[in-house]
């Protein structure tokens, strides 16, 4: 997280996400082209996985859900979805 001054404003998912995307991305039969990945993390980002904290504290006490073995499950089941639908019609 880049931190200009004491404070930013950042989405607390952003690098599990976009981490995972990627994982299951390469284990799966689809374009994994950056338009592919981006599409899939927008989708996943815009349906569920948003939590804007503006302090360093703040990211780190929302990652503790986000650690969770159930959450972690509802994810992966998000980004798979997410991943079908842009298999299935690529923006590209």
């Amino acid at each position: 997280m880049a931190m200009s001054g004491e404070y930013t404003l950042v989405n607390a998912f952003d690098d599990v996400v976009k981490t995972n995307v990627r994982k299951l991305m390469e284990s799966m039969d689809m374009c994994q082209c950056e338009k592919c990945y981006f599409d899939a993390c927008a989708i996943v980002f815009n349906n569920r996985y948003t939590h804007f904290v503006t302090t360093r504290q703040g990211m780190l006490l929302a990652k503790v859900p986000a650690m969770n073995h159930g959450n972690h499950i509802d994810l992966v089941v998000e980004i798979t979805n997410a991943l079908q639908l842009v298999k299935n019609s690529p923006k590209h």
